[in-house]
């Protein structure tokens, strides 16, 4: 989950999935994590990221110009 914070800094999409997916992670290898409320906020940290990467992307993309570097702003 550090390094999702890491990467967030730089590409806000890549970074907030492996937020989410660390999270994911850790919370199937450790099934009693919900006692204190740090680790799930990396989870809320990582949606968050991901909403504000979906809203400023697709508030700027013209209709016709799609491709897969739209995932590396």
């Amino acid at each position: 989950m550090l390094m999702g914070l890491i990467v967030v800094w730089k590409f806000e999409f890549i970074g907030s999935l492996l937020l989410i997916w660390g999270y994911i992670f850790f919370a199937i290898a450790n099934y009693s994590f919900w006692n204190g409320p740090v680790f799930p906020t990396f989870f809320f940290l990582g949606l968050l990221h991901l909403l504000c990467w979906a809203l400023s992307t697709f508030r700027n993309l013209n209709s016709h110009k799609i491709s897969f570097l739209i995932f590396l702003k």
